[in-house]
C-alpha cells in the first residue's frame, strides 16, 4: 500500500497551549499522525514544547531544533516533530503545550494512510543552529526506499 495524505490542518496562538481540531477520515490500518509544533520566545528565555496530545493520548517526540537569531538578538525559536501510530479516527483535538509563555506558537497536523507502523527511521544531523541571517536548515537521510519525509 502506498503512503497517502489523509488530512492536513494547522492552528496558532499566543498562550502556553494551542489546540487544533483535526479530522482523521481514514478507516483501517497503517494510520499515522504527525504533528509539527513551533514556538518563539524572547532570546533570554528557554523555550521547550513539553508535549502534544491527540484525543488525550500523548504523541512521541521525533526530535527538535532550536534557533537563536544572533544578528538581532531578539528571539529564540524551537520546532519539534511528533508522531502517533494508529491514532483514533474521527475529529479530535491536537493540543500542544509550551513550558514558557511564548510570543507565538504554531501547530500543524498531517494524518497519513499506509504508513509503516513503527517509529520514524530518519534522523537530523544538524538540529541546533545560531541563525545570523536567512533561514536555518536541517539535513535528513533515509534508510529505506520509498520513505517519506514530513516537515512541518
Amino acid at each position: 500500500m502506498a503512503i497517502t495524505v489523509d488530512s492536513v490542518g494547522s492552528a496558532d496562538g499566543d498562550g502556553t497551549t494551542v489546540t487544533l481540531s483535526h479530522t482523521i477520515t481514514a478507516v483501517g490500518s497503517d494510520l499515522m499522525l504527525t504533528v509539527g509544533s513551533a514556538a518563539e520566545v524572547n532570546v533570554n528565555q528557554d523555550v521547550t514544547i513539553t508535549g502534544v496530545t491527540w484525543n488525550g493520548t500523548s504523541l512521541i517526540a521525533i526530535g527538535n531544533a532550536d534557533f537563536d537569531n544572533t544578528s538581532s538578538a531578539t528571539f529564540r525559536d524551537t520546532a519539534t516533530l511528533w508522531y502517533l501510530i494508529n491514532p483514533d479516527t474521527g475529529t479530535h483535538d491536537v493540543v500542544a503545550t509550551c513550558a514558557t509563555d511564548p510570543k507565538g506558537m504554531t501547530v500543524g497536523a498531517i494524518s497519513l494512510i499506509g504508513a509503516k507502523q513503527q517509529a520514524p527511521e530518519a534522523s537530523a544531523t544538524n538540529k541546533d543552529a545560531l541563525v545570523v541571517s536567512g533561514r536555518a536548515s536541517v539535513t535528513l537521510s533515509s534508510i529505506s526506499d520509498n520513505a517519506w519525509f514530513v516537515d512541518q
